[in-house]
């Protein structure tokens, strides 16, 4: 058999590689520019035209004063008209309303100076049989406007569209045969729906003034309230829960919901509080119903021109209906109906009382108390704190840095002199005791207490607690005559 040599194959030349690899690279490079120009909704001839840095081109060069209406309907539908009235942009209608003027500035600029950085096309027959690709044949906004001296501008604002790092929207203008950029500041001036047009005046609620504060479900109600006036010193810590149960509330807790009902903000305005506008938001079934009373009092602004105003006593209510959006929910306050925020109202909405409720069972700062009596199995004893003002040899008071007058304190036990130092360590410890858990809500003592402790403030005030055998390693906690919680039996002793 005959042996047939197979053509030997020629080695590549490093030319022909290079060669090799520009090609590849370019196909790769085509397959990128392909896919990038799939994704996005500029026409392929445009797209150069889209990435060259060409300065802005002036489309309308107005005065604000010269807008004498401005219409605009939206995708959805959804239309309005102001006329110029003055200063101001009067929305047309049955219920017509001024424009917030936070808003007016914003809308006569961007119809009186209309500019765009990019001609993506200079001639209608090379887009227009495309509207769709640019959402221009139901455009986001058509803005329509009408200038003092009889001109009118029309403005169709199509679809978002990137170049880059920047993002535009498409626009066409009446007239025009150009399909052009307009920048997402101008589109978001215009592209308002009629409600959000109107100005809402906020509820003020004064953190400072709140004294007593309801929320009330289908399922409950709750509710916290002052035991004190809110001039006291030690306001903050006089809060009581009081319904469903009486029990001392913590002061953070109770200051973290009096801040965000301070900072509760309404959205856009919706309807007024008609009949038919109540049942269609859902207030035939309301979820929430929030009631906060504010004591009369006098408040310092602050800032340069710091001033003293005196409020009278008031209460806000909020009640919440339906849901809007997934982020959104109705509300109504003073016979309107608004929108608010998801995220503002579930800190109402989903409160648990009981995580407001102090888990120190000792209430009384060191400083406040007066007298303390202990009665256990030993007996009872108390223990009586006397504060007195320090005098300089010259009869002078004695002050700190700030002026305050400096104190001395003292203790007697069962009416004899006693350590100050032992019992103000003894006294800080057990300001630290929290409790360990929460008791099942059937459980009821089956023994009297084994130790009961009342305190008595200088400021008038009685707490009592008072402390149950639970089981072989906790104690039930009485505060006030309401049992919560328990602890670490022998963890809430004076032990001196």
């Amino acid at each position: 058999m005959l042996r047939v040599e197979r053509r030997q194959k020629k080695p590549r030349r490093p030319r022909a590689r290079l060669i090799a690899l520009i090609v590849l690279l370019a196909l790769l490079a085509g397959l990128v520019l392909a896919l990038t120009l799939a994704r996005r909704e500029v026409p392929a001839e445009t797209e150069e035209t889209a990435h060259e840095a060409e300065p802005a081109q002036v489309i309308v060069s107005r005065a604000p004063e010269d807008v004498a209406a401005v219409g605009v309907t939206l995708r959805e539908g959804e239309s309005w008209v102001a006329l110029r009235d003055g200063d101001e942009l009067i929305v047309q209608g049955e219920d017509s309303f001024p424009i917030d003027r936070t808003l007016v500035n914003g809308i006569l600029q961007a119809v009186s100076q209309v500019e765009t950085e990019h001609v993506l096309a200079e001639k209608a027959e090379d887009w227009q049989d495309r509207l769709a690709d640019f959402g221009l044949d139901s455009p986001r906004a058509l803005v329509e406007v009408r200038y003092v001296d009889g001109e009118r501008l029309t403005l169709r604002v199509g679809n978002r569209m990137s170049d880059g790092d920047r993002t535009y929207y498409y626009l066409s203008v009446d007239g025009d045969g150009r399909l052009m950029t307009l920048d997402v500041g101008t589109e978001e001036e215009l592209n308002v729906s009629r409600p959000l047009l109107r100005a809402v005046t906020q509820p003020v609620i004064h953190k400072a003034r709140l004294d007593d504060i309801t929320l009330s479900t289908p399922e409950r109600t709750c509710r916290w309230t002052l035991e004190g006036d809110i001039t006291d010193a030690d306001a903050a810590d006089r809060w009581l829960l009081t319904e469903p149960l009486r029990y001392p509330a913590d002061g953070e807790a109770v200051a973290n919901l009096r801040t965000t009902l301070a900072n509760f903000v309404l959205g856009a305005w919706e309807a007024e509080a008609d009949e038919a506008s109540l049942a269609q938001c859902g207030f035939d079934h309301p979820r929430l119903t929030l009631t906060a009373h504010m004591a009369a009092g006098s408040l310092t602004s602050t800032g340069a021109d710091s001033a003293i105003t005196e409020y009278p006593e008031s209460t806000f209510q909020l009640v919440v209906g339906g849901e809007r959006t997934e982020l959104t929910d109705y509300v109504l306050w003073d016979g309107q109906i608004y929108v608010a925020s998801r995220f503002s109202l579930s800190a109402f909405l989903n409160l648990d009382p009981l995580n407001t409720l102090s888990r120190y069972p000792v209430l009384t700062s060191l400083s406040n108390l007066r007298e303390l009596t202990v009665t256990d199995n030993s007996g009872a004893v108390t223990y009586a704190v006397t504060y007195e003002q320090q005098v300089n040899p010259d009869n002078s008071l004695v002050t700190d840095e700030d002026g305050r007058p400096v104190l001395s304190a003292s203790v007697t036990r069962g009416g004899e002199p006693f350590s100050w130092e032992a019992f103000e360590n003894a006294y800080q410890r057990m300001l630290l005791v929290t409790v360990s858990g929460t008791l099942p809500a059937d459980w009821q003592p089956e023994t009297p207490p084994h130790t009961r402790m009342v305190f008595r403030t200088r400021t008038s005030v009685e707490h009592t607690v008072a402390l149950y055998a639970w089981d072989a390693m906790h104690d039930a906690v009485e505060v006030d005559g309401e049992m919560v919680f328990y602890l670490i039996k022998d963890g809430l002793r004076l032990g001196l």
